[in-house]
Protein backbone atom coordinates (compact mmCIF):
# COMPACT_ATOMS: atom_id res chain seq x y z
CA UNK A 1 0.00 0.00 0.00
CA UNK A 2 1.36 3.57 -0.77
CA UNK A 3 1.64 6.48 1.08
CA UNK A 4 -1.34 7.63 -0.62
CA UNK A 5 -3.85 5.34 -0.12
CA UNK A 6 -2.53 5.02 3.43
CA UNK A 7 -3.59 8.72 3.96
CA UNK A 8 -6.59 7.89 2.03
CA UNK A 9 -7.86 5.11 4.45
CA UNK A 10 -6.84 7.32 7.29
CA UNK A 11 -8.64 10.08 6.77
CA UNK A 12 -11.95 8.33 4.95
CA UNK A 13 -14.37 10.45 7.26
CA UNK A 14 -12.59 13.81 6.63
CA UNK A 15 -13.01 13.04 3.45
CA UNK A 16 -16.69 12.47 3.16
CA UNK A 17 -16.81 15.63 5.23
CA UNK A 18 -14.84 17.43 2.24
CA UNK A 19 -17.08 15.70 -0.33
CA UNK A 20 -20.41 17.22 1.03
CA UNK A 21 -18.96 20.75 2.18
CA UNK A 22 -17.63 21.36 -1.56
CA UNK A 23 -20.49 20.17 -3.59
CA UNK A 24 -23.51 21.21 -1.09
CA UNK A 25 -23.96 25.28 -0.05
CA UNK A 26 -26.93 24.08 2.29
CA UNK A 27 -24.34 21.83 4.40
CA UNK A 28 -21.93 24.78 4.64
CA UNK A 29 -24.78 27.13 5.48
CA UNK A 30 -25.82 24.80 7.98
CA UNK A 31 -22.41 24.14 9.52
CA UNK A 32 -21.56 27.86 10.20
CA UNK A 33 -25.23 27.44 12.33
CA UNK A 34 -25.37 24.06 13.90
CA UNK A 35 -21.94 22.06 13.39
CA UNK A 36 -23.11 19.00 15.47
CA UNK A 37 -26.30 18.82 14.01
CA UNK A 38 -25.76 18.86 10.47
CA UNK A 39 -22.40 16.89 11.05
CA UNK A 40 -25.50 14.31 12.39
CA UNK A 41 -28.23 15.10 9.61
CA UNK A 42 -25.52 14.13 6.91
CA UNK A 43 -24.32 11.22 8.78
CA UNK A 44 -20.66 12.75 9.08
CA UNK A 45 -19.05 10.83 11.91
CA UNK A 46 -16.71 13.31 13.05
CA UNK A 47 -16.68 15.80 15.65
CA UNK A 48 -17.90 19.71 15.05
CA UNK A 49 -13.77 20.59 16.40
CA UNK A 50 -12.66 18.44 13.92
CA UNK A 51 -14.13 20.45 11.31
CA UNK A 52 -14.19 24.33 12.99
CA UNK A 53 -11.14 26.16 12.36
CA UNK A 54 -9.32 27.05 15.89
CA UNK A 55 -10.67 30.10 17.46
CA UNK A 56 -6.47 31.42 17.43
CA UNK A 57 -5.79 30.13 13.97
CA UNK A 58 -4.25 27.34 12.13
CA UNK A 59 -6.40 24.70 10.66
CA UNK A 60 -8.88 22.05 11.59
CA UNK A 61 -8.13 18.06 11.45
CA UNK A 62 -10.77 18.31 8.31
CA UNK A 63 -8.52 20.36 6.18
CA UNK A 64 -4.92 19.07 7.75
CA UNK A 65 -6.26 15.59 6.26
CA UNK A 66 -6.85 16.67 3.03
CA UNK A 67 -3.76 18.94 3.03
CA UNK A 68 -2.12 15.46 3.55
CA UNK A 69 -4.73 13.84 0.84
CA UNK A 70 -3.12 16.33 -1.69
CA UNK A 71 0.48 16.20 -0.80
CA UNK A 72 0.75 12.16 -1.17
CA UNK A 73 -1.22 11.95 -4.37
CA UNK A 74 0.87 15.09 -5.63
CA UNK A 75 4.29 13.13 -4.89
CA UNK A 76 2.67 10.09 -6.19
CA UNK A 77 1.66 11.38 -9.27
CA UNK A 78 5.12 12.82 -10.01
CA UNK A 79 6.94 9.63 -9.14
CA UNK A 80 3.92 7.35 -11.20
CA UNK A 81 3.41 9.52 -14.65
CA UNK A 82 7.25 11.68 -14.58
CA UNK A 83 9.04 9.14 -13.51
CA UNK A 84 8.42 5.49 -13.82
CA UNK A 85 5.39 6.05 -16.67
CA UNK A 86 7.61 8.15 -18.59
CA UNK A 87 8.31 7.78 -22.13
CA UNK A 88 11.97 5.94 -23.01
CA UNK A 89 11.80 6.58 -26.50
CA UNK A 90 13.87 9.65 -26.70
CA UNK A 91 11.42 11.44 -29.34
CA UNK A 92 8.88 10.81 -27.22
CA UNK A 93 9.95 11.68 -24.51
CA UNK A 94 11.28 15.24 -26.28
CA UNK A 95 7.32 15.91 -27.59
CA UNK A 96 6.09 14.78 -24.16
CA UNK A 97 8.20 17.54 -22.10
CA UNK A 98 7.80 20.47 -25.03
CA UNK A 99 4.06 20.07 -24.19
CA UNK A 100 4.19 20.07 -20.96
CA UNK A 101 6.05 23.20 -21.59
CA UNK A 102 4.23 24.74 -23.97
CA UNK A 103 0.81 23.61 -21.50
CA UNK A 104 2.80 25.81 -18.67
CA UNK A 105 2.60 29.08 -20.61
CA UNK A 106 -0.96 28.51 -22.63
CA UNK A 107 -2.99 26.74 -19.73
CA UNK A 108 -1.13 28.35 -16.73
CA UNK A 109 0.70 25.74 -13.51
CA UNK A 110 -2.39 24.95 -12.24
CA UNK A 111 -3.61 22.84 -14.89
CA UNK A 112 0.19 21.70 -15.76
CA UNK A 113 1.34 20.82 -11.92
CA UNK A 114 -2.15 18.83 -10.89
CA UNK A 115 -2.27 17.02 -14.78
CA UNK A 116 -1.06 13.35 -15.00
CA UNK A 117 0.05 13.88 -18.49
CA UNK A 118 -0.75 10.41 -19.50
CA UNK A 119 0.49 8.98 -22.42
CA UNK A 120 -2.25 6.78 -23.44
CA UNK A 121 -6.17 6.59 -23.78
CA UNK A 122 -8.44 3.56 -25.23
CA UNK A 123 -12.19 4.05 -25.60
CA UNK A 124 -14.33 0.73 -25.61
CA UNK A 125 -17.51 2.34 -26.63
CA UNK A 126 -18.58 5.42 -29.25
CA UNK A 127 -20.32 8.17 -27.41
CA UNK A 128 -22.04 8.16 -24.14
CA UNK A 129 -25.15 7.46 -22.48
CA UNK A 130 -24.89 10.20 -19.93
CA UNK A 131 -25.11 13.31 -21.76
CA UNK A 132 -23.36 15.89 -18.98
CA UNK A 133 -24.76 19.68 -20.00
CA UNK A 134 -20.84 20.60 -18.97
CA UNK A 135 -18.86 17.86 -20.81
CA UNK A 136 -15.50 19.79 -22.15
CA UNK A 137 -15.39 16.69 -24.42
CA UNK A 138 -19.01 16.83 -25.94
CA UNK A 139 -19.80 13.08 -27.06
CA UNK A 140 -22.22 12.41 -29.46
CA UNK A 141 -24.82 9.70 -27.63
CA UNK A 142 -23.83 5.65 -27.10
CA UNK A 143 -23.53 4.32 -30.99
CA UNK A 144 -21.70 1.66 -30.78
CA UNK A 145 -19.89 -0.94 -27.57
CA UNK A 146 -16.76 -2.74 -28.53
CA UNK A 147 -17.76 -6.09 -26.91
CA UNK A 148 -15.23 -8.44 -25.37
CA UNK A 149 -15.92 -11.75 -27.44
CA UNK A 150 -13.17 -13.64 -28.75
CA UNK A 151 -11.77 -11.58 -31.94
CA UNK A 152 -12.08 -8.37 -29.98
CA UNK A 153 -10.45 -9.60 -27.29
CA UNK A 154 -7.65 -10.79 -29.58
CA UNK A 155 -7.68 -7.54 -30.72
CA UNK A 156 -7.29 -5.25 -28.10
CA UNK A 157 -4.81 -7.33 -26.34
CA UNK A 158 -2.16 -6.57 -29.65
CA UNK A 159 -3.32 -3.23 -29.59
CA UNK A 160 -1.74 -3.20 -25.58
CA UNK A 161 1.19 -5.17 -27.35
CA UNK A 162 1.68 -2.46 -29.69
CA UNK A 163 1.49 0.46 -27.15
CA UNK A 164 3.71 -1.51 -25.26
CA UNK A 165 6.13 -1.75 -28.06
CA UNK A 166 6.56 1.96 -28.62
CA UNK A 167 5.24 3.53 -25.46
CA UNK A 168 7.31 0.84 -23.36
CA UNK A 169 6.79 1.69 -19.50
CA UNK A 170 4.49 4.88 -20.31
CA UNK A 171 1.50 2.52 -21.49
CA UNK A 172 1.20 2.20 -17.68
CA UNK A 173 0.02 5.63 -17.91
CA UNK A 174 -3.19 4.31 -20.37
CA UNK A 175 -6.59 4.52 -18.83
CA UNK A 176 -9.91 2.98 -20.65
CA UNK A 177 -12.55 5.81 -21.09
CA UNK A 178 -11.88 8.95 -22.83
CA UNK A 179 -15.23 11.18 -24.30
CA UNK A 180 -17.10 7.65 -23.15
CA UNK A 181 -18.48 6.33 -19.49
CA UNK A 182 -16.27 2.86 -19.37
CA UNK A 183 -19.78 1.43 -17.53
CA UNK A 184 -21.71 2.25 -20.64
CA UNK A 185 -19.36 -1.36 -22.01
CA UNK A 186 -20.50 -4.16 -19.98
CA UNK A 187 -17.63 -5.97 -20.74
CA UNK A 188 -15.47 -3.63 -19.18
CA UNK A 189 -14.16 -4.79 -16.37
CA UNK A 190 -12.77 -7.62 -18.77
CA UNK A 191 -10.65 -5.01 -20.75
CA UNK A 192 -9.24 -3.57 -17.39
CA UNK A 193 -8.03 -7.41 -17.01
CA UNK A 194 -6.66 -7.82 -20.09
CA UNK A 195 -4.62 -4.38 -19.73
CA UNK A 196 -3.47 -5.65 -16.06
CA UNK A 197 -2.34 -8.75 -17.69
CA UNK A 198 -0.65 -7.04 -20.68
CA UNK A 199 0.64 -4.12 -19.70
CA UNK A 200 0.98 -5.21 -15.86
CA UNK A 201 -1.23 -2.22 -14.14
CA UNK A 202 -4.62 -2.03 -13.89
CA UNK A 203 -5.98 1.15 -15.00
CA UNK A 204 -7.94 3.55 -12.70
CA UNK A 205 -11.59 4.27 -13.69
CA UNK A 206 -13.95 7.62 -13.40
CA UNK A 207 -17.83 7.17 -13.72
CA UNK A 208 -20.77 8.71 -13.64
CA UNK A 209 -22.66 5.72 -13.55
CA UNK A 210 -21.88 4.39 -9.85
CA UNK A 211 -25.30 3.88 -9.41
CA UNK A 212 -26.30 2.24 -12.22
CA UNK A 213 -25.38 -1.23 -10.99
CA UNK A 214 -24.01 -0.68 -7.12
CA UNK A 215 -22.81 -4.50 -6.96
CA UNK A 216 -21.15 -4.65 -10.14
CA UNK A 217 -19.77 -0.81 -9.14
CA UNK A 218 -18.60 -2.44 -5.63
CA UNK A 219 -17.28 -5.53 -7.59
CA UNK A 220 -15.21 -3.55 -9.63
CA UNK A 221 -13.81 -1.14 -6.82
CA UNK A 222 -12.59 -4.30 -4.81
CA UNK A 223 -11.47 -5.67 -8.03
CA UNK A 224 -9.32 -2.68 -8.68
CA UNK A 225 -7.86 -2.56 -5.27
CA UNK A 226 -6.79 -5.89 -5.32
CA UNK A 227 -4.19 -5.39 -8.37
CA UNK A 228 -3.33 -2.02 -7.53
CA UNK A 229 -5.09 0.13 -8.89
CA UNK A 230 -4.34 4.03 -7.35
CA UNK A 231 -7.27 5.57 -7.78
CA UNK A 232 -10.80 5.55 -9.05
CA UNK A 233 -13.64 8.38 -9.74
CA UNK A 234 -16.69 9.14 -9.08
CA UNK A 235 -18.45 11.82 -11.38
CA UNK A 236 -21.58 13.61 -8.99
CA UNK A 237 -23.67 15.15 -11.01
CA UNK A 238 -26.19 16.38 -8.81
CA UNK A 239 -26.77 16.80 -5.04
CA UNK A 240 -29.46 13.72 -4.93
CA UNK A 241 -27.07 11.77 -6.50
CA UNK A 242 -24.37 12.72 -4.06
CA UNK A 243 -27.05 11.66 -1.42
CA UNK A 244 -27.56 8.08 -2.56
CA UNK A 245 -23.93 7.50 -3.42
CA UNK A 246 -22.96 8.59 0.14
CA UNK A 247 -26.44 6.47 1.18
CA UNK A 248 -25.29 3.20 -1.25
CA UNK A 249 -21.23 3.51 0.04
CA UNK A 250 -19.68 3.71 3.76
CA UNK A 251 -16.85 5.94 3.97
CA UNK A 252 -14.18 3.44 3.85
CA UNK A 253 -15.66 1.49 0.54
CA UNK A 254 -14.88 5.47 -0.71
CA UNK A 255 -11.80 5.67 0.80
CA UNK A 256 -10.19 5.42 -2.69
CA UNK A 257 -12.72 6.58 -4.45
CA UNK A 258 -12.27 10.92 -5.63
CA UNK A 259 -16.47 12.40 -5.87
CA UNK A 260 -15.73 14.47 -8.33
CA UNK A 261 -18.43 17.56 -7.31
CA UNK A 262 -20.08 18.36 -10.84
CA UNK A 263 -23.31 19.60 -9.80
CA UNK A 264 -23.93 23.30 -10.70
CA UNK A 265 -23.87 25.13 -6.78
CA UNK A 266 -20.58 22.86 -5.79
CA UNK A 267 -17.65 24.71 -4.87
CA UNK A 268 -16.03 23.46 -8.06
CA UNK A 269 -15.04 26.06 -11.53
CA UNK A 270 -16.30 23.70 -14.63
CA UNK A 271 -13.95 24.09 -17.47
CA UNK A 272 -14.57 26.47 -20.48
CA UNK A 273 -14.45 23.57 -23.81
CA UNK A 274 -17.20 21.61 -25.25
CA UNK A 275 -20.15 21.61 -24.31
CA UNK A 276 -19.64 24.11 -21.31
CA UNK A 277 -18.08 26.70 -23.79
CA UNK A 278 -21.14 26.43 -25.88
CA UNK A 279 -23.04 27.06 -23.10
CA UNK A 280 -21.49 29.84 -21.73
CA UNK A 281 -21.41 31.61 -25.04
CA UNK A 282 -24.87 31.89 -25.00
CA UNK A 283 -25.23 32.67 -21.06
CA UNK A 284 -22.36 35.24 -20.54
CA UNK A 285 -23.34 34.94 -16.46
CA UNK A 286 -22.52 31.47 -16.12
CA UNK A 287 -18.51 32.26 -16.66
CA UNK A 288 -19.00 35.26 -14.07
CA UNK A 289 -20.49 32.70 -11.47
CA UNK A 290 -17.37 30.28 -11.92
CA UNK A 291 -14.75 33.25 -11.52
CA UNK A 292 -16.34 34.09 -8.27
CA UNK A 293 -16.71 30.27 -7.58
CA UNK A 294 -12.44 30.18 -8.26
CA UNK A 295 -12.84 32.57 -5.31
CA UNK A 296 -12.98 29.24 -3.03
CA UNK A 297 -9.67 27.54 -5.03
CA UNK A 298 -6.35 27.96 -2.85
CA UNK A 299 -4.01 27.22 -5.74
CA UNK A 300 -5.76 30.01 -7.82
CA UNK A 301 -5.88 33.27 -5.00
CA UNK A 302 -2.43 32.27 -4.01
CA UNK A 303 -0.61 32.10 -6.90
CA UNK A 304 0.35 35.54 -8.24
CA UNK A 305 -0.03 34.09 -11.85
CA UNK A 306 -3.53 34.52 -12.03
CA UNK A 307 -3.76 37.61 -10.57
CA UNK A 308 -4.99 40.07 -12.92
CA UNK A 309 -5.14 38.10 -15.48
CA UNK A 310 -7.97 37.67 -17.87
CA UNK A 311 -7.61 34.85 -19.27
CA UNK A 312 -9.86 31.98 -17.84
CA UNK A 313 -7.36 29.27 -16.03
CA UNK A 314 -9.63 25.95 -16.35
CA UNK A 315 -9.73 25.83 -20.22
CA UNK A 316 -8.91 22.07 -20.54
CA UNK A 317 -9.61 19.05 -18.73
CA UNK A 318 -7.00 16.82 -21.38
CA UNK A 319 -4.79 15.18 -19.22
CA UNK A 320 -3.16 12.96 -22.29
CA UNK A 321 -0.15 13.98 -23.92
CA UNK A 322 0.09 10.94 -26.20
CA UNK A 323 -2.03 8.76 -28.17
CA UNK A 324 -6.38 8.18 -27.93
CA UNK A 325 -7.44 5.30 -29.41
CA UNK A 326 -10.62 4.19 -30.11
CA UNK A 327 -11.59 0.52 -30.58
CA UNK A 328 -14.93 0.97 -32.27
CA UNK A 329 -13.39 3.62 -34.84
CA UNK A 330 -10.26 1.61 -35.28
CA UNK A 331 -8.81 4.90 -34.91
CA UNK A 332 -5.56 6.92 -33.57
CA UNK A 333 -4.38 10.15 -32.73
CA UNK A 334 -1.87 12.19 -31.18
CA UNK A 335 -2.62 14.80 -28.87
CA UNK A 336 -2.14 17.14 -26.40
CA UNK A 337 -4.35 19.32 -24.06
CA UNK A 338 -4.65 23.12 -24.87
CA UNK A 339 -6.59 26.28 -24.53
CA UNK A 340 -10.47 25.78 -25.87
CA UNK A 341 -10.86 28.24 -28.55
CA UNK A 342 -12.66 28.27 -31.80
CA UNK A 343 -9.98 25.97 -33.93
CA UNK A 344 -10.11 23.43 -30.86
CA UNK A 345 -13.05 23.74 -29.02
CA UNK A 346 -12.53 20.77 -27.16
CA UNK A 347 -9.06 21.49 -25.86
CA UNK A 348 -6.81 19.42 -27.69
CA UNK A 349 -4.82 19.38 -30.15
CA UNK A 350 -5.25 16.86 -32.71
CA UNK A 351 -1.06 16.62 -33.83
CA UNK A 352 -2.00 13.37 -35.93
CA UNK A 353 -4.49 11.06 -36.91
CA UNK A 354 -5.08 7.38 -38.86
CA UNK A 355 -7.22 4.42 -38.61
CA UNK A 356 -5.78 0.94 -38.05
CA UNK A 357 -7.13 -2.54 -39.28
CA UNK A 358 -5.34 -4.62 -36.56
CA UNK A 359 -2.03 -4.97 -34.07
CA UNK A 360 0.14 -4.82 -37.64
CA UNK A 361 -1.30 -1.52 -38.92
CA UNK A 362 -1.45 -0.09 -35.72
CA UNK A 363 2.07 -0.59 -35.15
CA UNK A 364 3.05 0.91 -37.96
CA UNK A 365 1.03 4.00 -37.97
CA UNK A 366 2.43 4.39 -34.07
CA UNK A 367 5.98 4.58 -35.90
CA UNK A 368 4.97 6.72 -38.53
CA UNK A 369 3.60 9.29 -35.56
CA UNK A 370 7.15 9.18 -34.00
CA UNK A 371 8.75 9.82 -36.94
CA UNK A 372 6.72 12.71 -37.92
CA UNK A 373 5.13 14.26 -35.14
CA UNK A 374 8.06 13.76 -32.92
CA UNK A 375 11.19 15.09 -34.04
CA UNK A 376 13.47 16.44 -31.14
CA UNK A 377 14.58 19.20 -33.69
CA UNK A 378 13.01 21.36 -36.29
CA UNK A 379 13.55 19.57 -39.69
CA UNK A 380 15.24 21.92 -42.73
CA UNK A 381 11.73 21.86 -44.63
CA UNK A 382 9.67 23.36 -41.46
CA UNK A 383 7.99 26.21 -41.72
CA UNK A 384 8.31 27.56 -38.06
CA UNK A 385 5.88 29.78 -36.58
CA UNK A 386 5.02 30.98 -32.70
CA UNK A 387 1.66 29.97 -31.38
CA UNK A 388 -0.37 33.31 -31.65
CA UNK A 389 -1.22 33.96 -27.60
CA UNK A 390 2.07 34.27 -27.02
CA UNK A 391 3.18 37.97 -26.53
CA UNK A 392 6.57 38.69 -27.97
CA UNK A 393 8.84 40.83 -26.14
CA UNK A 394 12.08 42.47 -27.54
CA UNK A 395 15.06 42.16 -25.10
CA UNK A 396 18.55 43.83 -24.99
CA UNK A 397 20.08 40.57 -25.48
CA UNK A 398 17.37 38.61 -27.11
CA UNK A 399 13.71 38.05 -26.48
CA UNK A 400 10.63 37.04 -24.53
CA UNK A 401 7.58 35.48 -24.97
CA UNK A 402 5.01 35.54 -22.53
CA UNK A 403 2.29 33.30 -21.86
CA UNK A 404 -1.37 33.69 -21.07
CA UNK A 405 -0.68 33.40 -17.12
CA UNK A 406 2.57 35.34 -16.65
CA UNK A 407 4.59 32.82 -17.77
CA UNK A 408 7.57 33.02 -19.94
CA UNK A 409 10.42 31.88 -21.90
CA UNK A 410 13.53 33.62 -22.64
CA UNK A 411 15.97 33.17 -25.66
CA UNK A 412 19.20 35.73 -25.05
CA UNK A 413 22.27 35.11 -24.63
CA UNK A 414 25.77 37.29 -24.21
CA UNK A 415 27.13 38.00 -27.44
CA UNK A 416 24.28 37.08 -29.33
CA UNK A 417 21.64 39.45 -29.28
CA UNK A 418 21.73 40.44 -32.82
CA UNK A 419 20.87 36.69 -33.96
CA UNK A 420 18.73 35.92 -31.39
CA UNK A 421 16.29 39.48 -32.34
CA UNK A 422 17.00 38.12 -35.99
CA UNK A 423 15.74 34.42 -35.40
CA UNK A 424 12.59 35.82 -33.54
CA UNK A 425 11.81 38.31 -36.07
CA UNK A 426 11.98 35.59 -38.70
CA UNK A 427 9.93 32.91 -36.84
CA UNK A 428 7.44 35.49 -35.80
CA UNK A 429 7.02 36.24 -40.13
CA UNK A 430 6.07 32.56 -40.55
CA UNK A 431 6.78 32.25 -43.91
CA UNK A 432 10.21 30.86 -44.03
CA UNK A 433 11.79 27.26 -43.76
CA UNK A 434 14.19 26.28 -41.10
CA UNK A 435 16.87 25.73 -43.77
CA UNK A 436 16.08 29.31 -44.83
CA UNK A 437 15.96 31.07 -41.11
CA UNK A 438 19.12 29.39 -39.99
CA UNK A 439 21.29 29.86 -43.13
CA UNK A 440 20.10 33.45 -42.42
CA UNK A 441 20.71 34.01 -38.85
CA UNK A 442 24.43 31.72 -39.51
CA UNK A 443 26.63 34.44 -39.74
CA UNK A 444 25.30 37.27 -37.96
CA UNK A 445 27.06 37.85 -34.28
CA UNK A 446 29.86 34.94 -35.73
CA UNK A 447 27.06 31.92 -35.08
CA UNK A 448 27.70 29.36 -37.42
CA UNK A 449 25.17 27.14 -39.03
CA UNK A 450 25.22 24.19 -35.91
CA UNK A 451 24.56 26.94 -33.61
CA UNK A 452 21.64 28.96 -35.03
CA UNK A 453 20.04 25.26 -36.04
CA UNK A 454 20.54 24.87 -32.26
CA UNK A 455 19.10 27.98 -31.45
CA UNK A 456 16.14 27.16 -33.32
CA UNK A 457 16.01 23.94 -31.36
CA UNK A 458 15.67 25.46 -28.27
CA UNK A 459 12.39 27.09 -29.47
CA UNK A 460 11.02 23.97 -29.89
CA UNK A 461 11.65 22.81 -27.00
CA UNK A 462 10.69 25.33 -24.91
CA UNK A 463 7.09 24.80 -26.42
CA UNK A 464 6.54 27.92 -28.30
CA UNK A 465 6.13 26.67 -31.65
CA UNK A 466 2.92 26.02 -32.94
CA UNK A 467 2.84 22.51 -34.64
CA UNK A 468 0.21 22.40 -36.60
CA UNK A 469 -2.44 20.27 -36.57
CA UNK A 470 -5.24 19.30 -39.41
Amino acid sequence: MTLFHRALEANAVYKRFNERWVADPSFREALSRDAKGALERYGIACNPEDVRTPSEGGYSAATRAMWQIVQTKSRWVKAFYRGEGAPVDPRIRAFRERQIARQWLDLGPFHTRSNIHASLSIELTKGCSVGCWFCALSPGRLSAVFRHDEPNQALFRGVLRALQDNLGPAAKTGFLYWATDPLDNPDYERFCLDFHETIGVFPPTTTALPLRDPARTRALLAMSEARGCWLNRFSILSLKQLDAVHAEFSAEELSRVECLPLNRDSAFAFSNAGRFRERAKKEPGLMDKQRKTLRWAPWYTGDPSYAGVNAYPLASIGCVTGFLLNMCDRSVQLISPCTADDRRPLGYIVHDEATFADETTLAAELRRMIDEAMSPVVRPDDRPRFHDWLHYEELPDGFRLVGRFKGHATFEGAGRASAWRALGDLVRGAGKTAAEITHIVAGIDGVGPDAAQEMLDDLLRAGVLDEVDG
